[in-house]
């Protein structure tokens, strides 16, 4: 499908309701734009909120690290720290880096 929108003296255009139902948005919501550089041809997708891409970050994560997530979740850095402190890996990392003590 092809739509003609104009471009305003703000340099801003109306997406034309069957564009904004087919993506999905509404006024207010933001629009992510990817332009091909050899033909011109502008991609627009509705862009994620922070929410959204904090979801799709963390289940990009192995269950072991969603689990440390989940863990160390409303802790302060202090605790974390004094809590991987007391693991195999923190152990192991300061040997390899301090040398056996």
């Amino acid at each position: 499908m092809s739509y003609i929108a104009t471009i305003s003296s703000k340099g801003q255009i109306t997406l034309p309701k069957p564009v904004r139902d087919l993506l999905a948005v509404e006024a207010g919501d933001k629009i992510e734009m990817e332009i091909e550089q050899k033909t011109g041809k502008v991609k627009l997708e509705r862009a994620l909120t922070l929410k959204e891409r904090f979801k799709k970050l963390h289940l990009s994560f192995s269950p072991e690290i969603r689990a440390n997530i989940q863990k160390y979740k409303g802790m302060t850095i202090n605790e974390i720290k004094e809590d991987y402190a007391k693991t195999p890996e923190w152990h192991k990392e300061m040997e390899e880096k301090y040398g056996k003590v």
